[in-house]
């Protein structure tokens, strides 16, 4: 499976959701890359989202942005961007990827859903994702309208801060609600009544280092979206380090810290 993330001009937002997700899906199989729909050739990541990344230890010094060209997007198997305007952009750009590109807000409001309502299906990450994007059609009118990641270029740190947070926020709640087993609910599928519940988190990004365990995904009833789209002081990168589930398939889609 092939993951991309697309912002504007590929050196703020989707650097972060692509060094963060790598770092989530280490050891596994799935290529995770970036670009941008106006996107700089070449350029490092921006000063502010590289602070935030140094922070917890990710090595983004190596990363070079790239322009998203038609068969960038048509060779992804899920596009996750930032706003809506990128989406139809993408979309313009490459028609075919109309099924699998969505708001990564959306998509982690698609995949909590799909959790909950135990539609999830598979026993590897790639099919669990795979299971989630074949059935877009059905799960988007049953959740929030989804909301856009801002762009921080010209801003100020907190508002790096704030993007860095959404979006991170976005991808625990993904990777929570894939890493657990719903096709019954039953005993053994890491449910309890069938809803997600939160990881603990330890690894902060942050300016203020306070440690905290956002509420996405808890068995509340609390949407993604309100998660996702909140503000706070901090980022948490949760310790998924676990295969996502356990004895199964080992080694092929396994999540470390």
């Amino acid at each position: 499976m092939r993951i991309m993330f697309v912002c504007t001009g590929n050196v703020c937002r989707s650097p972060m959701g692509e060094l963060m997700m790598k770092r989530y899906l280490a050891g596994s199989s799935i290529v995770v890359s970036s670009a941008g729909v106006k996107g700089l050739k070449s350029h490092p990541i921006h000063q502010s989202s590289a602070k935030l990344m140094t922070s917890v230890g990710i090595d983004s010094s190596a990363f070079r942005s790239r322009p998203l060209t038609a068969d960038m997007a048509q060779d992804s198997d899920l596009i996750l961007c930032f706003e809506k305007e990128q989406r139809r952009d993408i979309v313009s750009m490459a028609p075919m990827t109309v099924n699998y590109t969505f708001l990564v807000t959306e998509f982690a409001n698609m995949c909590l859903y799909s959790a909950q309502q135990q539609l999830v299906k598979g026993r590897t990450l790639e099919e669990r994702l795979q299971s989630v994007i074949d059935a877009a059609s059905f799960i988007r009118p049953m959740i929030p309208a989804p909301r856009d990641v801002d762009d921080p270029m010209g801003k100020s740190f907190d508002v790096f801060c704030r993007a860095a947070e959404q979006t991170n926020k976005a991808l625990w709640i993904i990777l929570d609600s894939m890493r657990k087993h719903y096709v019954d609910g039953g005993a053994g599928s890491g449910t309890k009544g069938g809803k997600v519940e939160p990881v603990n988190a330890t690894t902060v990004i942050a300016p203020t280092a306070t440690a905290g365990s956002p509420d996405a995904g808890s068995s509340t009833g609390r949407s993604a979206i309100e998660s996702v789209g909140s503000s706070a002081e901090t980022v948490v990168l949760p310790p998924i380090a676990a295969p996502v589930d356990a004895g199964v398939d080992r080694g092929k889609a396994t999540l470390t810290k």
